[in-house]
């Protein structure tokens, strides 16, 4: 079963870009119509309810879709791994929704509505089988199913959230349309799976491999919603909280087209180890890094530029501490990037999982250090210091464990021209920001001349990447 790995890239980026796209959307609205301490408030309830999202699974989402990948052309093996993952998951999400209730009583009382909304994310994985059509290599039906409930969600948010009263409606339209996105995958499940013999369903084999993934998923979840938990405990405030949620949510969109190529890569290259092909691994991880600097270092770049030009217009007036936040936050792009790579494209499909783990642990370590350190004196700004400082020992330690199998000066050196030229982008970038007031038209302007500018020295350094991709457009035509 050959899949296209260029077709399930776009795809994959397109879910992504889909499933964040549609927040910025209506951030402009529901940031002037919540405001900080509204946004503050739901960032820190879905920070708690994400530890819950993340036991519920118990792992099973990077176990189910390694496994698929490697039985992709095997119907009945991957019928019974559907099957007995399935029924896994059922007895791990019910556990953790008992434990989430108990949750709802002990809290206090400025949260529970919140939470108990909320508690439709951990009923709504139950019916979640994107890990199977991950496995699959099957992007395009996750995307279409996923792109009309979206938008569906969009509707709602613009017809029923009108006021700060509001919030908890605006928080039922995210949910619930996780909640149904999940569900319409179930109606194309058929074509991929035998129906069930439930004599043969087996869980106890599952467990172990399942937990060995759970604690790098669960160390993660905590390297990136400790901030926000620790930023609503310490501080108790609820506009600190917003102000970091509103600079972390451009980060993430940032970021999301680097990601995509991780999700699309990870289940190719568990087929490669499955059939020991070591150096096309390598091949397709060198270019990995070498695209994944082309997009994050201009983005970087990119965004401390622009940030006092964009915030002002799209966040609205309560958010100007927004631009000072987005511009330290923005360093953290390149080393997602990275992390990105060597996790999710090396570490997991290829069975060294400890390593991840053990990385994502250590930053997790840093980040609530620094956090203990910097947010009581601060608040935010402390919190997306200390993700930034992490992320980079993390990254630093992944490469460390990863020194034997990838050569790290090859890597580097594909950084050296993208920081260059995005170095040339950021002071035209910035120059531009001065002289133009903060409007949509002119944050598109800024952006576009100063990518081009990017394109064009990147050109005359002759970079590799460029030139093939280039090459490979003119072929096309």
């Amino acid at each position: 079963m050959q899949k296209n790995l260029r077709l399930n890239y776009i795809c994959e980026l397109s879910y992504r870009i889909l499933t964040i796209l549609i927040p910025l959307i209506t951030t402009p609205y529901i940031s002037r119509v919540i405001g900080p301490a509204g946004i503050g408030d739901y960032s820190y309830t879905q920070s708690i309810c994400a530890y819950f999202l993340t036991i519920a699974v118990l792992g099973t989402e990077l176990y189910g879709q390694r496994q698929v990948a490697v039985f992709q052309d095997n119907l009945e093996q991957r019928s019974k791994l559907f099957w007995d993952l399935l029924i896994f998951r059922f007895i791990t999400i019910a556990i953790a929704f008992v434990a989430y209730i108990w949750l709802i009583v002990i809290m206090p009382a400025q949260y529970k509505t919140l939470f108990i909304i909320q508690s439709m994310g951990i009923l709504g994985l139950i019916f979640d089988i994107t890990w199977f059509f991950r496995g699959m290599e099957e992007f395009p039906i996750i995307v279409i199913r996923n792109l009309i409930v979206k938008l569906l969600g969009i509707l709602f948010i613009f017809l029923f959230v009108k006021t700060q009263a509001d919030l908890n409606l605006y928080v039922f339209s995210i949910t619930a349309a996780s909640f149904l996105g999940n569900m319409s995958l179930f109606f194309s499940i058929h074509k991929y799976i035998k129906k069930p013999v439930w004599k043969k369903v087996e869980i106890k084999k599952h467990i172990l491999p399942s937990v060995t993934l759970f604690f790098p998923q669960i160390a993660l979840i905590a390297y990136n919603y400790f901030d926000k938990t620790m930023l609503g405990s310490i501080t108790k405030s609820s506009v600190e909280n917003g102000y970091y949620e509103q600079a972390s949510k451009i980060i993430f969109v940032a970021i999301t087209v680097i990601i995509a190529a991780g999700n699309v890569l990870a289940p190719r290259i568990a087929k490669l180890f499955g059939q020991n092909d070591t150096l096309k691994i390598h091949e397709l991880l060198y270019k990995s890094f070498d695209i994944t600097f082309f997009l994050s270092i201009p983005l970087c770049f990119g965004l401390i530029g622009t940030a006092s030009n964009i915030v002002p217009w799209f966040f609205g007036d309560q958010f100007e501490k927004v631009i000072l936040l987005l511009q330290l936050f923005s360093p953290i792009a390149i080393a997602m990037g990275m992390k990105n790579v060597i996790g999710v494209q090396f570490f997991i499909p290829t069975n060294r999982q400890n390593y991840y783990t053990l990385s994502i642990a250590f930053g997790t370590f840093i980040n609530i250090f620094c956090n203990l350190l910097l947010i009581p004196k601060f608040a935010s700004m402390g919190a997306i210091i200390s993700s930034v400082i992490s992320e980079y020992l993390l990254v630093g330690v992944a490469l460390f464990l990863a020194r034997k199998e990838l050569n790290i000066h090859r890597i580097i050196q594909k950084s050296y021209k993208k920081i260059i030229s995005s170095s040339v982008m950021l002071v035209i970038s910035l120059l531009l920001s001065q002289s133009l007031s903060p409007t949509f038209v002119h944050s598109l302007f800024i952006i576009a001349f100063s990518a081009l500018s990017y394109i064009i020295i990147l050109l005359l350094l002759k970079d590799e990447l460029l030139i093939d991709l280039m090459k490979f457009k003119i072929r096309k035509k």
